[in-house]
């Protein structure tokens, strides 16, 4: 269903920049007599030609928080108020977004929303869009996807400035991050940290930073295997604050993107015929080992979105996700399965090498079936084709026909789950 849109798209979603002020996509007549919200690829933030235009938001926000496009913004508030420009989720300038509380259905296993952030003038905390913006989340606590926030009282919360997100973390005992990584490299002492308190190499512009996040089952059946942890990394910091290291890793492995990782993992019976149960926290869950290709978080340009070719540029990631990986793969005699999610992790295992195999080989030859599934964060079109039969995709893309793009990939992923299914381990 298409859900119009105003001018300008404030009262439902906007994207907040590292000074905690709004850039807010609107509605912009092109030229060519188009007109929409401009969604920009990767790359072409610039070139109107290139982008796609818009009235839904629904579209727009998915676009922009599941498949990393750009949006043509303006700035509301600060020192850049009014300027105007196409700004990604992803991106250098931007900490987040803010997005309804009605509308979170949208972005489920997606980058989680924030709290709303301050009005650009006193007058502006007057408006109606202010009171709605202001009434939909509790003011300092960022909703998780799969719960529902309560809702402050507007008069209350009109008053109230929404501080920038926390840069500094507090831990409740001292780190030395050689005990815990293999890139092991500095300490923080018990206290306050900030992120960049835990990069361990930097290499131009890349930073490695501890956060070795999954849990640590004895048995596992199955391996689930992200790229890098990416904005897991704040949730481990957060945890830090309660927990001792090895609980904070576990739960913040994964975390606001379980959801969708277990319909994905339903889908075509792949977890009953692997025995899987997948209620409660999936790092609480005995049969399944949670970890990355590169274990603790990987940064590029301070983004944590990046290819399989920056991992092999970095040697301190290039060691994870070879020697690291394949011996925390082997040491659990009982592991059958490893999914991969998206391509850049796919991609990694088969450029890189440990001595004269690709990854994906030196797994293979352990025994272990690998498949790719489909990422939990982005592409929600090849997702949700994933999980269909080939005869529902096809009736799904006769309506929606700009689908079909998706639809070879989501075919090659559910024929390589069957086939692997009919295979004795």
């Amino acid at each position: 269903m298409t859900i119009p849109s105003p001018e300008h798209s404030e009262e439902t979603f906007y994207l907040i920049d590292r000074d905690g002020f709004r850039r807010v996509p609107r509605i912009i007549n092109a030229r060519d007599g188009r007109r929409g919200f401009a969604i920009h690829p990767t790359g072409k933030g610039n070139d109107t030609s290139a982008a796609h235009f818009t009235a839904d938001l629904k579209t727009l926000v998915q676009e922009v928080v599941m498949n990393g496009k750009g949006v043509r913004t303006r700035a509301k508030g600060g020192p850049k108020e009014g300027q105007q420009n196409t700004l990604y989720l992803s991106g250098s300038s931007i900490r987040g977004y803010w997005l309804h509380p009605d509308y979170l259905d949208w972005v489920k296993g997606g980058v989680q929303p924030e709290a709303p952030v301050r009005m650009a003038s006193a007058s502006s905390l007057a408006s109606p869009a202010a009171g709605k913006a202001v009434k939909a989340l509790a003011p300092t606590m960022p909703p998780a996807l799969e719960v529902s926030m309560p809702r402050a009282q507007t008069q209350a919360a009109a008053s109230q400035t929404f501080p920038a997100t926390p840069r500094f973390f507090r831990t409740i005992e001292s780190i030395n991050f050689a005990d815990h990584c293999c890139q092991g490299n500095g300490s923080i002492g018990a206290g306050s940290f900030s992120i960049d308190d835990l990069t361990m190499a930097r290499e131009g512009s890349k930073r490695l930073r501890f956060s070795p996040l999954g849990n640590r089952p004895e048995h596992p059946l199955i391996a689930l295997v992200g790229i890098t942890p990416g904005g897991q990394i704040e949730k481990f910091a957060e945890y830090l604050s309660t927990m001792d290291l090895p609980a904070a890793a576990s739960k913040a492995a994964f975390a606001g993107a379980q959801t969708v990782i277990k319909q994905i993992l339903s889908a075509h019976g792949l977890a009953q015929h692997i025995g899987l149960t997948l209620q409660g926290d999936l790092n609480d869950n005995h049969d399944i080992l949670t970890t990355s290709i590169v274990k603790c978080c990987l940064m590029v340009d301070e983004n944590y979105k990046f290819k399989a070719p920056d991992i092999a540029s970095s040697p301190a990631a290039r060691n994870c996700a070879t020697t690291r990986l394949v011996k925390e793969l082997s040491s659990y005699p009982t592991l059958k399965w490893v999914v991969i999610f998206g391509d850049p992790g796919w991609d990694a295992l088969h450029e890189l090498q440990l001595g004269n195999k690709s990854i994906i080989n030196t797994l293979l030859e352990l025994g272990l079936k690998v498949v790719k599934l489909p990422h939990f964060a982005q592409n929600f079109q090849q997702r949700e084709l994933y999980t269909l039969s080939d005869e529902q995709a096809q009736r799904v893309i006769a309506e929606k026909p700009e689908w079909a793009k998706f639809a070879p990939a989501a075919a090659r992923m559910r024929d390589a789950v069957f086939k692997a299914m009919a295979t004795a381990v």
